[in-house]
């Protein structure tokens, strides 16, 4: 027998809201540098994400919901609006891990490259020769 639309909705967002705290625990594990909790939260996320990737969320919900009663229809014309809306947001915040964990990993090839003294493009290119950087600053020594 198959679920009925309201059911699907409200489990959508069920999985939409543990998608918020998953996202929300990663951007405080990112912050706060913890391994731990960052693979918790990567668990959490996936486990979310792999839910709301079934069928029953994707183009065929809209279907169902024009084809429900009128009286539940616009309950649940109401509700899946507030998950879209959700689902907009929650792919901001994604993003917005996404630069946290970018710049963290700049950050970290940064300190590297300061520790072993090399420099960030490197001195001399794939085939031996020296790079533009390295060759402008010769330029710069010459005059």
């Amino acid at each position: 027998m198959p679920s009925s639309v309201r059911a699907d909705l409200d489990d959508f967002a069920a999985q939409l809201n543990a998608l918020q705290t998953a996202l929300e625990q990663e951007r405080a594990a990112l912050e706060g540098h913890q391994v731990a909790a960052l693979e918790t939260a990567t668990v959490a996320k996936t486990a979310a994400l792999e839910v709301l990737a079934e069928e029953r969320f994707g183009n065929g919900l809209t279907e169902r919901i024009s084809a429900a009663d009128p009286g539940e229809r616009e309950k649940c014309e109401q509700l899946h609006t507030q998950c879209l809306d959700l689902a907009r947001q929650l792919r901001d915040y994604n993003l917005v891990n996404g630069k946290i964990l970018h710049r963290s990993h700049n950050s970290i090839r940064e300190i590297i490259n300061i520790l072993s003294g090399k420099r960030a493009g490197g001195l001399y290119g794939q085939s031996g020769q020296p790079t533009a950087d390295s060759q402008a600053g010769d330029s710069i020594a010459k005059a």
